[in-house]
């Protein structure tokens, strides 16, 4: 299992989407799941995660539902190779995410709040810290290199706001629709 942690708007998901589509090629089977209040919960919505003649009957409990839901997975996905990714992860370490990491799968769990699963690996997915690297994301979602006289202005926006990823996304791409200039911003 990977943890990724921190901030909101930093690109945690980004950065598992881009990994994921790089490397689908080596998994049978991914799944890509949005966190809902605990993962029982997660496995047993049928919108977050549907399959084929599974469902709740009105006599299971949520519980019962989520174990006999995830043994089905289990046969459906045995002897493949799988990705599991829950995102926005913000529940407690309990014996429903126990089940799944001892499924056999691969976990990514992206979370903005450090867990302290020193028997994981952990990744911390924070703000670009070289100016050159905020310089190009910058560029990028303006859609054009900025000119030099420009890069006071741009040094000044990063500073304010302390190199948040995606709030300096959404500045340039306000520049680009040209809302307004580099120097107004």
């Amino acid at each position: 299992m990977y943890l990724c942690y921190w901030d909101g708007g930093i690109g945690k998901s980004t950065l598992v989407r881009q990994f994921i589509t790089k490397n689908r090629l080596e998994f049978d089977t991914i799944l890509y799941l949005h966190f809902k209040n605990s993962i029982q919960n997660t496995i047993a919505d049928d919108e977050c995660l549907c399959v084929n003649t599974v469902e709740k009957t009105e006599e299971e409990s949520l519980e019962d539902y989520f174990r006999r839901k995830l043994i089905t997975i289990r046969k459906i996905i045995a002897g493949k190779t799988v990705i599991i990714v829950i995102d926005d992860f913000d529940g407690e370490i309990r014996d429903d995410l126990l089940s799944i990491l001892n499924a056999g799968w691969k976990v990514i769990i992206i979370t903005r709040v450090r867990k302290h699963l020193t028997e994981y690996k952990e990744m911390d997915v924070g703000p670009l810290r070289e100016r050159r690297y905020q310089h190009c994301l910058f560029a990028k979602c303006m859609g054009q290199e900025f000119r030099e006289e420009q890069t006071v202005a741009i040094d000044k926006i990063i500073n304010k706001v302390l190199g948040h990823t995606l709030t300096l996304e959404l500045i340039a791409k306000q520049i680009a629709k040209s809302y307004f200039t580099v120097e107004k911003a």
